[in-house]
C-alpha cells in the first residue's frame, strides 16, 4: 500500500513554505484574471482588451493577495481540505473581486465600457470570481486526492480491511481519516498498518443500499453475522456513541464467533479536544458493553451551584471523591478543600488538580471525620458554603466482619460533618448514599440508609441537607470491575456469587456528574435516586470481560460460582416499602418521597457509646431499630447473632 514522502523538520522547502503559497496563488489569481477575458471574447483578446487586462493585472493579483492572507489562506495543510475552507475560499473570492471592482472604477472612472482606448467588460468580474474560487479551492483538493488515493511507497505495507457500523458523521469522518492516514502505527507493533473501507453498517433503512463518500451501506447490524461471512473484514469499527450496550454485546458477539476483531470510536465527549482520527480507535471496554445513553447536563445550573463557593469534599482521594474534586474545580469554585485521611493519595489528588488547573484554589486537609476536632478545624478555617460527603467504609462482606468500624465511619463520621457544617453555616450537605440503603441485608447498607436518617433529621438551619442514591460504580475501589480484571490476568478462575444475581452500573464520572445536577436541584431535606438503566447480570459481565481480555469463557478462563457471601443478595432493590418516586427536571434525577423522619440525638449518643464499648450486638440492634426493613446476614455465630430485640428506652424519632 502507497505511503507518503514526509520532509524532515526544518526542510528549506518547509521554512518557504508560506511564500511558495503566496507565489502559487499569484499564478492562480493571474490565470483566471486572464481566462475571464479569454472566455467572455471568445479566445480572441486582441485590442483595446488585452492592454485593459494587462494593466489592470498587478492590481488585481496585489488586492487578491491581500484578502486572501486576511482569510489565513496560506496557512493550513491543504490534504484536509473540507467544507470550512471551501466556504473560507468563496467569501474571500467574493469579497477581492468586489475588491478588484471598486479599485478599477477609481483607475477608469465610473464606465466600465470604453475609456482612453481601454475597456473592461462587466461580465469579466463574475467571470473572474467564480474561476478563482474554483481554481483555489480545486488545487487544494488535487491535493488531498492525491495524499488519500495516490501515495508511493518504497515498500508495501499490511492492510486491514474495515467494516464500519454507523453511516453517520462519526462514520464518514473516520473513513476519509482511514483514506488520509494510511500510514497509522500500531502501539507496539514495529509494522505499518494501512486501513481500507470496505462497506457500512447502518440501522437506519433510508441508507440501505446508499454510497457514503463512496463507501456502500450494506446493510443492518442485523445482516452483520452473514456480511462478515461473505466478506473478507479483518475489524470491525463502532462509530456510533449512542449505540446500546444491547446492541453493542450483540455485534461483539457476531464478531467474536468469527474472529474478527472488534474495536470502537470514543464517545463525543473523549474527541472534544481534538478532532477524529484512526489513532484515537480503541479497543472495546466493558463501560461499552453499558451502552448509557449521553448525560443531558444543565451546566448553567450546576455551575451557579458551584461557582465562587468554598466547597469541602470528605474522602476526596477516594474513587467517588476524587473525580466529584475533578469536576467541581472545572466549575470555578472560590476555594476547593480536600479533606482525606490518607495523606499519599490526597497529596497525588492535589498534584494532579493544580497541574491540570493551575487557575483553581485548591487546599488539601489531611483530616479524619471521626475525630470532631479535625472536622471544626477545617470549618473554622475555610468556612465552606458547600459540603459533599463521600468518605465511607463500602466493602460489603469486609464491613460484614467490621460492624464497629462500619457503623463508626457511615453513620458517626456523617454526624460529625453534618453537625459542623450545620454549626458553621454551610448552605448545602451532600451525602453520597447507595441503593443497597434500600432494603439492606448488609450492615453497609444498612448503615448508609441510618446515615440518611441522621441528615433527615436536620436542616432546621440554614443548611439544607441531601442525600444522593446510586448504584455501582465501574472502576471504583471495591467493584467487581477490577477483582475480575486481576482475576482474568492470573488465569482465573473468575469467581462469581451466583448464576442470576444482577446489579446495576454506572461510570464513575457519570454518577458524579448526576450527583452535582441532583445537588443543584435540592431545595433540602430530599434523597435523590439516579436513574442507572437496566440492571446488568454479574454472569455475563463476567464473560464480556473474559472475552475482551481474548480468551474464550470455560475454555481458557474458568467462571466458577461461589455461591452469595454474608450481606449480598440476588438483585438490588430502588425503593422502601412507604418511597416513592417522583420526577425531577432533569431526566436521570428522582426525587424519593418517604414518610420516615429522622433519628434524634438520644440515638446518636447511644450509637456512639456502643461503638466505644465495641458492642456488636448492640450496635446491630440500634441500626435495625432506626432500619427496620435491615436483615442482619448469618455472619456472626449464632450465639454472638444479635437478637434483634427493639431499643424501646429510647425515642427513635426527632
Amino acid at each position: 500500500m502507497p505511503g507518503v514522502l514526509k520532509l524532515p523538520r526544518g526542510h528549506l522547502l518547509l521554512q518557504l513554505r508560506r511564500p511558495l503559497v503566496a507565489m502559487l496563488h499569484a499564478c492562480i489569481v493571474a490565470v483566471a484574471w486572464v481566462s475571464s477575458f479569454a472566455i467572455r471574447l471568445d479566445f480572441n483578446v486582441g485590442e483595446p482588451f488585452a492592454a485593459a487586462m494587462w494593466s489592470t493585472l498587478p492590481v488585481v493579483i496585489i488586492i487578491k493577495l491581500a484578502v486572501f492572507y486576511a482569510f489565513r489562506l496560506f496557512q493550513g495543510w491543504w490534504k484536509y481540505v473540507g467544507l470550512n475552507d471551501l466556504i473560507d475560499i468563496a467569501k474571500a473570492s467574493s469579497l477581492s473581486t468586489l475588491c478588484v471592482l471598486v479599485a478599477t472604477l477609481a483607475m477608469y472612472g465610473v464606465r466600465l465600457d470604453i475609456h482612453q482606448g481601454q475597456t473592461l467588460p462587466r461580465s469579466v468580474f463574475l467571470l473572474d470570481l467564480v474561476l478563482t474560487f474554483l481554481l483555489v479551492g480545486g488545487v487544494r483538493f488535487l491535493v488531498r486526492a492525491y495524499t488519500e488515493s495516490f501515495r508511493f511507497s518504497s515498500a508495501p505495507v499490511p492492510v486491514k480491511r474495515v467494516l464500519v457500523v454507523g453511516a453517520g458523521r462519526t462514520g464518514m469522518t473516520i473513513v476519509r481519516e482511514m483514506r488520509a492516514s494510511r500510514a497509522l502505527r500500531h502501539t507496539g507493533d514495529a509494522a505499518v498498518t494501512a486501513y481500507e473501507p470496505v462497506g457500512f453498517v447502518d440501522d437506519d433503512p433510508y441508507k440501505r443500499d446508499l454510497r457514503v463518500d463512496g463507501v456502500s451501506v450494506l446493510g443492518t447490524t442485523a445482516d452483520l453475522p452473514r456480511l462478515l461471512d461473505r466478506l473478507d473484514v479483518d475489524e470491525v469499527l463502532l462509530a456510533i456513541s449512542s449505540q446500546s450496550g444491547r446492541d453493542i454485546r450483540r455485534i461483539m458477539d457476531a464478531c467474536h464467533d468469527r474472529r474478527v476483531v472488534f474495536k470502537v470510536m470514543p464517545s463525543v465527549g473523549d474527541l472534544i479536544d481534538g478532532r477524529i482520527s484512526v489513532s484515537r480507535i480503541r479497543e472495546v471496554r466493558i463501560d461499552d458493553l453499558l451502552g448509557r445513553a449521553v448525560i443531558r447536563t444543565d451546566l448553567e445550573r450546576v455551575r451557579s451551584n458551584t461557582e465562587g463557593h468554598v466547597v469541602l469534599v470528605t474522602g476526596a482521594a477516594g474513587s467517588i471523591g476524587a473525580e466529584l474534586s475533578r469536576q467541581l474545580a472545572m466549575l470555578g469554585p472560590a476555594t476547593l478543600v480536600l479533606f482525606e485521611r490518607s495523606e499519599s493519595d490526597l497529596h497525588d489528588l492535589e498534584f494532579a488538580l493544580r497541574h491540570t488547573l493551575p487557575n483553581v484554589g485548591v487546599t488539601a486537609v489531611v483530616g479524619d471525620i471521626l475525630d470532631p476536632t479535625d472536622v471544626s478545624a477545617a470549618f473554622e478555617q475555610h468556612r465552606p458554603s458547600r459540603v459533599y460527603h463521600a468518605a465511607a467504609y463500602k466493602h460489603v462482606t469486609l464491613m460484614e466482619r467490621h460492624v464497629v468500624a462500619a457503623v463508626r465511619n457511615n453513620v458517626i463520621g456523617t454526624y460529625n460533618v453534618a453537625t459542623t457544617a450545620e454549626r458553621f453555616g454551610a448552605e448545602q450537605f451532600v451525602l453520597i448514599s447507595t441503593d443497597k440503603a434500600v432494603r439492606p441485608t448488609s450492615l453497609m447498607g444498612a448503615s448508609k440508609r441510618a446515615a440518611e436518617r441522621v441528615i433527615q433529621s436536620m436542616g432546621d438551619g440554614s443548611t439544607q441537607f441531601t442525600a444522593v442514591r446510586f448504584g455501582n460504580v465501574l472502576g471504583s475501589r471495591g467493584s467487581v470491575v477490577p477483582i475480575f480484571k486481576r482475576q482474568i490476568e492470573m488465569g482465573g478462575p473468575v469467581t462469581v456469587t451466583h448464576p442470576d444475581v444482577v446489579r446495576y452500573f454506572m461510570t464513575i464520572p457519570e454518577a458524579v456528574e448526576l450527583v452535582l445536577q441532583a445537588a443543584a436541584l435540592s431545595r433540602g431535606g430530599d434523597i435523590f435516586h439516579l436513574d442507572m438503566g437496566e440492571p446488568v447480570r454479574i454472569a455475563d459481565l463476567a464473560e464480556n470481560m473474559i472475552r475482551l481480555s481474548g480468551f474464550e469463557p470455560g475454555r481458557d478462563i474458568e467462571i466458577r460460582f461461589v455461591g452469595l457471601r454474608p450481606g449480598e443478595k440476588l438483585f438490588e432493590e430502588l425503593l422502601v416499602d412507604g418511597e416513592d418516586v417522583e420526577p425531577t427536571e432533569h431526566p436521570r434525577v428522582r426525587v424519593v418521597r418517604t414518610v420516615e423522619t429522622g433519628m434524634n440525638h438520644a440515638w446518636i449518643e447511644a450509637l456512639i457509646r456502643a461503638t466505644e464499648k465495641r458492642d456488636v450486638e448492640g450496635l446491630i440492634g440500634l441500626v435495625s431499630a432506626a432500619v427496620p426493613e435491615y436483615t442482619p446476614s448469618e455472619l456472626l455465630p449464632a450465639g454472638d447473632r444479635p437478637s434483634r430485640r427493639p431499643v424501646r428506652h429510647i425515642s427513635l424519632q426527632s
